[in-house]
């Protein structure tokens, strides 16, 4: 499923992935913070969606939050995840939900209270109630960026706080035709 997240540092994810918890585990390189889900996106969207973050990015400072709570969101296979309480992520998402929303692109409402967590496993019913503490993690807010959900793609990610260079620019945008040529193939 296509999404817009932030990015976790490999220095952080090695921590992360050093926490025991019971049920299916997350691959380590997967490890992010969701911010928007979609159902599917056009390449122009996906454009649109890159230089609206690209504009609104570099208004904003990266900094740093802590982890310590680790929860369930009740489900048949219950998702165990570090919760992420940071009230500048929030208030980064609702700035970002905003140009979204002023700009027609339909992301996911199904959860009206946005809950930022990292998932690091998948139990069973017999951990529908899990919950512990860690010591914290520090993770570092400071890029964003787009999954595709198909062909596994990040398609670009862009600093919080600096303007991207413009081959970085070109680098992002032939990433997004490279992947609707791709999805020419699939559907």
């Amino acid at each position: 499923m296509p999404m817009v997240f932030l990015k976790i540092d490999d220095a952080t994810k090695k921590k992360i992935a050093k926490i025991e918890v019971p049920g299916k585990r997350e691959d380590e390189d997967s490890y992010h913070i969701t911010m928007f889900h979609f159902q599917k996106n056009t390449s122009k969207e996906i454009i649109l969606m890159f230089e609206l973050l690209n504009k609104e990015l570099t208004k904003h400072k990266h900094f740093t939050f802590n982890v310590s709570k680790i929860e369930t969101f009740p489900a048949e296979s219950p998702p165990i995840f570090l919760k992420a309480e940071s009230e500048r992520l929030h208030i980064l998402r609702a700035k970002i939900a905003k140009i979204f929303d002023k700009n027609n692109l339909d992301y996911s409402k199904v959860h009206r209270d946005y809950k930022p967590h990292c998932t690091l496993s998948y139990g069973t019913n017999k951990h529908k109630d899990y919950t512990d503490e860690i010591n914290p993690i520090q993770i570092k807010a400071n890029t964003i960026g787009y999954y595709s959900g198909y062909g596994k793609k990040v398609l670009f990610e862009i600093p919080i706080g600096m303007k991207m260079s413009s081959l970085d620019e070109l680098d992002c945008l032939s990433k997004i035709a490279e992947e609707d040529l791709f999805n020419l193939f699939i559907d």
